[in-house]
């Protein structure tokens, strides 16, 4: 199944990140949590495992939710749902960068 629906489980699974790092920590630990649920929502799960990946390996993004994660005391119940808020926020801003950057 994992490979299936989570094309990035082994590089997510696999990441090397700092273990200081709580918020990476909470993000891996929560998708682990939802991939090995019972009944496992495909469409969220193939969703978490995009933007985690581009989480993981886009600094930009990285930053981004870092930066909202580190204002905020308690991140751990709805973590992996505002990581994809986050995600989609970050893929319309792109897609807006790149359309107004047209050349005319």
């Amino acid at each position: 199944m994992k490979t299936e629906y989570c094309i990035n489980y082994d590089k997510i699974m696999s990441y090397n990140y700092n273990n200081e790092d709580l918020i990476t920590e909470s993000l891996i630990n929560a998708y682990r949590g939802y991939l090995f649920n019972q009944e496992p929502d495909l469409v969220f799960i193939t969703k978490l495992d995009i933007a985690l990946y581009t989480y993981l390996y886009n600094k930009k993004l990285y930053n981004i939710v870092q930066d909202y994660f580190h204002d905020q005391s308690e991140y751990e119940n709805e973590i992996a749902l505002e990581l994809i808020r986050l995600y989609d926020n970050f893929q319309e801003e792109s897609f807006k960068e790149v359309e107004t950057s047209r050349w005319i």
